[in-house]
């Protein structure tokens, strides 16, 4: 009896178990095990277009609460749908939308991924598109120059950029080479992204050509340089005053700023105007009115070739000839030093060819001086000038008189000191000897000697302008 229920037992248990059975395969992929429908989050990618450095793709959603996407390159690692929810960026889990991402490399495969999240924490499957960007066009910056305008030895401009990561400006002078683009970002001065905004260049020469070069450059190279002509102003006249820096051009500028670094000092105005005790005839030097008269930063120097090599003589006889009388003036206190300095080269003309080293020495070096720091080829006076001549006793006297300003600015350019004992132009005769007036100045006091001009004293060479 007993095992005769066991059998019994048995088919009930297995009609138990198949009853199971088909409850669970009547059950739809949307049902818990209670029989309940589940709504499952779902994410749908569609692919749209596909730009050089960017995609855009539409994202659909369904019955989800949380959306999230990622773009990769498609030979990275893809990500499961934790990772996409956990580190993807946010989108609208209610609506279908387009979205936008830049910054993409061109001629590269990209998948984009996504994945929902619904409300009961159920994560959908990673949904997927493949797009790949488009090829690179090579495109290359341009810059514009505009609205040149000048006001005086300053100019302003105006520019355009298209495509420009960077870009640069120099300006030069229009005898000069004109750069490329690499000269230009070499040498130049960098242009503001923002283009409003007007650009100066200051401190340019007066009556002076330039042309203003400007370059761009991007990731795909430089611009075409782009170049404009302009020319400053004339520089203004403004009156010369004792201690203000001559220069070789034959302009000046005040002592109470630094000297301007674009030119060379030459000399150092020491008198202003026309002197009333002058014999001179400025009109020679196509001078129509005297403006001043200059003061070399130097004293006179010759070199002299020795059988040892060179060596630099600052100290001169008035003549290695005879006691001269060459007609210059017998005065102590005129300004006559341009007018001795002509009677001089007539008499040295007249009497031995030529003024030379070897006859009037101190007014040949005098004649001759070079100044420091000229470019090779540069004259030693400026146009419009009388040239540096052999200066008169009185005009010597002048130039201590103002030592003051003048020491001052000749301690900025590194002049020689005015301190010492010199030539003029100016003789002394008698029925008996020929003498030529010497200046002594020791920083404080000047005394006046009639000596032999065969002594051995200093020149200072002088200009009038």
């Amino acid at each position: 009896m007993k095992r005769s229920f066991q059998l019994t037992a048995l088919p009930a248990l297995l009609v138990c178990a198949a009853a199971v059975l088909v409850t669970s395969c009547d059950k739809t992929g949307n049902q818990n095990q209670d029989g309940e429908v589940l709504n499952l989050p779902k994410v749908v990618i569609t692919a749209g277009e596909a730009g050089e450095t960017q995609i855009s793709f539409t994202i659909k959603p369904e019955n989800a609460t949380e959306v999230r996407y990622l773009v990769t390159e498609s030979s990275e690692i893809l990500p499961d749908a934790a990772s996409i929810m956990s580190d993807g960026e946010e989108a609208d889990p209610t609506v279908s939308k387009e979205y936008v991402v830049d910054g993409l490399e061109p001629s590269t495969p990209y998948i984009v991924l996504a994945a929902a999240r619904n409300a009961d924490g159920l994560t959908s499957l990673v949904s997927k598109a493949e797009m790949t960007t488009g090829v690179h066009v090579p495109v290359l910056p341009s810059v514009t120059l505009s609205n040149v305008t000048v006001d005086g030895n300053t100019a302003s401009f105006t520019y355009t950029l298209s495509n420009a990561e960077t870009s640069f400006w120099l300006c030069l002078p229009s005898s000069e080479p004109a750069p490329d683009a690499q000269g230009i970002f070499s040498a130049g001065e960098e242009l503001p992204a923002d283009a409003s905004s007007q650009i100066e260049i200051e401190n340019l020469s007066y009556e002076t050509e330039y042309v203003l070069y400007a370059a761009a450059q991007n990731v795909d190279g430089y611009s075409e340089v782009a170049s404009a002509l302009f020319a400053t102003s004339e520089a203004p006249v403004v009156a010369p005053e004792v201690g203000d820096f001559y220069y070789s051009d034959g302009t000046w500028s005040s002592s109470a700023s630094s000297p301007d670094p674009k030119k060379s000092v030459i000399g150092i105005v020491f008198k202003t105007g026309a002197a009333s005790d002058d014999l001179s005839d400025y009109s020679k030097a196509g001078i129509g009115e005297v403006k001043g008269f200059v003061v070399s930063l130097t004293n006179a120097l010759h070199i002299e070739e020795a059988w040892y090599g060179t060596k630099e003589v600052t100290s001169f006889d008035w003549t290695i000839m005879d006691p001269t009388d060459a007609g210059t003036s017998q005065s102590e206190d005129d300004f006559s030093g341009y007018y001795n300095t002509l009677k001089i080269k007539d008499f040295a003309e007249s009497s031995y060819s030529g003024l030379t080293y070897d006859n009037l020495r101190a007014a040949y070096v005098a004649v001759n001086h070079m100044p420091e720091g000229l470019a090779e080829g540069s004259a030693a006076a400026p146009a419009g000038t009388t040239g540096w001549f052999f200066p008169s006793a009185g005009q010597m006297k002048e130039l201590f008189t103002a030592a003051s300003a003048v020491t001052a600015s000749l301690e900025k350019v590194q002049g020689d000191s005015l301190a010492g004992d010199y030539w003029s132009s100016s003789t002394a005769a008698d029925s008996v000897r020929v003498y030529s007036y010497c200046i002594h100045y020791d920083g404080a006091t000047v005394t006046v000697e009639a000596l032999s001009q065969y002594r051995v004293w200093m020149v200072r060479p002088m200009l009038a302008f």
